[in-house]
């Protein structure tokens, strides 16, 4: 008897907890909502803003994904500030900075081919249908990607 009133008190407490944490949750769902909203729709609104100016789709496209990344992260530390998890928050950001570092040595390459990629869509040396070559390969250009 004394087990299933341990039990049955556990879970009522843990549903206390959740039930008095609801407006707190609410409102950090609604903050994170709304953040991840206004970086979905500057995305699209920077894509097409930035390709009036810029004939380059690629970088467009990299700066829109910027901009919402940017937003969503951001809307995501106000929510956990919401949540009272400032701490966490911070050490997210501590954690993000070291594992950039970490990522940035394992992935070296591809950093680089990324940033390659990034410097031939701002420089357009060649455009989609040029035929190149580079060493001893040649061959037309089909597609350029980051």
């Amino acid at each position: 008897m004394e087990l299933r009133d341990n039990i049955f008190k556990s879970f009522t407490d843990i549903w206390d907890s959740i039930y008095d944490s609801a407006p707190a949750i609410l409102a950090a769902l609604i903050v994170f909502a709304i953040f991840y909203l206004i970086g979905f729709f500057l995305r699209r609104l920077f894509k097409r803003r930035v390709m009036l100016r810029v004939t380059s789709s690629i970088v467009a496209s990299f700066a829109g994904e910027g901009l919402f990344w940017l937003f969503s992260i951001l809307g995501f530390l106000a929510a956990s500030r919401i949540l009272g998890f400032t701490g966490l928050a911070g050490s997210i950001l501590a954690g993000a900075g070291i594992s950039a570092i970490i990522f940035g040595f394992a992935f070296k390459d591809i950093l680089e081919n990324f940033l390659a990629g990034i410097l031939l869509a701002f420089q357009k040396p060649f455009k989609v249908g040029d035929i190149i070559q580079i060493d001893k390969f040649k061959g037309p250009v089909r597609a350029l990607e980051l």
